[in-house]
């Protein structure tokens, strides 16, 4: 499963001691957890934080390995700074723990607090010391598309930790698992196809290349459709009209 949504206890347990901190109200009642989302108190079921109640339901469903990632109510992008920050923390620790309670079945992917870009960079640094080697992004930020300036540091620090470029690419569709790139695309269209687009969309151009031309046409033009950090590119093709050529 590409897709499999949590809600860390170390966030839970946090927001419990300081609901005003992290924007969450949790409650106790008869021995069920609720937490606040959208105004409302919702049952956090035990699929969500329990790791024998994940396997479970995976069993249930005749799922062999899921990629955990944050469930879309606990992003918390409405939060300040260090509040943001902390709660990111607290969520990847969560998911880290869950992830090496079972490395065989579980993979997990962490938040950053992308509401806050010098936060959610550093954030990145933490996340590999923790063994998580993979990011969920949502699709926008509070109504900020991931192309906005405020934005484009993250990515950014992707292209320097390797994520847009041509390893990465090559990389994925190398695995002989053939997980990686599904794995990847999912999480980053998991809400709207434009986010993987906008990160991914120069593998277009790059597609075109690879598939009509020769070696060293490859090796010359598919590096500079990345570019490098500092001095990103970004791959485009043009189509000609219907009856002059490519007829697309």
């Amino acid at each position: 499963d590409l897709h499999n949504h949590v809600i860390p206890l170390t966030l839970i347990d946090a927001a419990r001691r300081e609901p005003d901190r992290f924007g969450m109200r949790v409650e106790d009642r008869d021995g069920k957890i609720f937490y606040e989302r959208r105004g409302h108190l919702a049952e956090l079921r035990p699929g969500f934080c329990n790791v024998d109640a994940k396997l479970a339901a995976m069993d249930e469903m005749g799922v062999d390995i899921a990629a955990i990632s944050a469930a879309p109510p606990i992003f918390l992008h409405h939060l300040p700074v260090d509040a943001a920050a902390a709660a990111a923390r607290l969520i990847n620790d969560g998911i880290a723990q869950m992830a090496a309670a079972n490395p065989a079945r579980l993979r997990g992917m962490a938040l950053l607090p992308m509401q806050h870009p010098e936060a959610a960079m550093q954030m990145l640094d933490y996340t590999e010391q923790i063994g998580l080697s993979a990011v969920m992004v949502a699709s926008h930020v509070r109504g900020q598309n991931l192309d906005e300036p405020a934005v484009l540091p993250i990515i950014e620090e992707a292209a320097k930790a390797g994520i847009y470029s041509t390893d990465f690419i090559f990389s994925n569709f190398s695995d002989p698992t053939g997980l990686s790139m599904p794995i990847a695309l999912e999480e980053m269209c998991w809400g709207d196809a434009g986010i993987a687009m906008a990160i991914f969309g120069t593998s277009l151009a790059v597609a075109g290349i690879a598939a009509n031309g020769t070696p060293e046409q490859a090796m010359e033009w598919i590096p500079q459709c990345y570019g490098t950090p500092g001095d990103l590119k970004l791959a485009a093709f043009g189509v000609s009209e219907p009856d002059a050529g490519s007829d697309v």
